[in-house]
């Protein structure tokens, strides 16, 4: 089974690097066949052209520099319709998503449909505010109740799915906004009653670079997106 690996970037010259580097030496460890494609929405700090200078002499490593696209949902989407393997993982550039946790989660997807890292059950949290902590929980609770799924987080975005089943998914319908895709995406597994596995995962805090998450504004479009969905229902 190949794994194909997307990397949503902007700005993220400084953990970009190191972060490939280490999943190469852990997936070379683990004999796992893999690509990693590095999707940037042309950052100022010059992520992409860094990316294509680095790995130019790797075929299993690509960065595709967007334009005239900007967003994490559709740079995922982008980097989806680029995978060429049986497996898609999609994860964050930053080390907030532990990169060790990867070759765990490639073994399970033999036996589900989709893996996901959750901080919310045991063995699993997130470092730094305990208050972003508990208010990501609450939410968390509140999409659970509205929505029906039974997934404990899901904002979470660290997740392995087989390519198989993305013949059920609307990606243009799914992949938009930010984070609140993920919650479409899990909807939509929950409507096929897909295997979903969750594993626990550890939050780390950012290295390198500034977050692009601005609270309220995103958080008003997951409590959209939650009511769509609820509505649609």
């Amino acid at each position: 089974m190949k794994t194909s690996i997307i990397l949503p970037t902007y700005n993220e010259k400084d953990s970009i690097l190191d972060l490939v580097e280490i999943l190469i030496l852990l997936l070379n460890k683990e004999k796992f066949e893999f690509e990693i494609i590095v999707v940037d929405d042309d950052s100022p700090d010059k992520t992409g052209y860094l990316v294509n200078e680095r790995y130019s002499n790797y075929e299993n490593i690509s960065c595709i520099i967007r334009k005239n696209e900007r967003g994490l949902a559709s740079a995922l989407k982008t980097g989806i319709e680029r995978a060429e393997g049986d497996a898609i993982l999609l994860m964050d550039t930053d080390f907030n998503h532990d990169p060790f946790v990867v070759p765990q989660m490639i073994r399970l997807i033999t036996d589900y449909d989709i893996v996901s890292g959750s901080r919310y059950i045991k063995g699993g949290g997130m470092m730094g505010s305990k208050l972003r902590y508990w208010g990501s929980y609450l939410f968390n609770h509140f999409i659970r109740i509205m929505i029906g799924v039974e997934t404990k987080d899901n904002l979470s975005g660290f997740v392995i799915f087989r390519r198989d089943i993305l013949k059920d998914f609307d990606l243009d319908e799914i992949f938009t906004g930010y984070g609140d895709y993920y919650i479409k995406f899990l909807y939509r597994c929950k409507e096929l009653d897909l295997r979903v596995c969750e594993i626990p995962v550890v939050y780390k805090l950012r290295q390198g670079g500034s977050s692009k998450t601005n609270f309220v504004r995103h958080l008003i479009g997951y409590i959209i997106t939650v009511l769509k969905i609820k509505l649609d229902k």
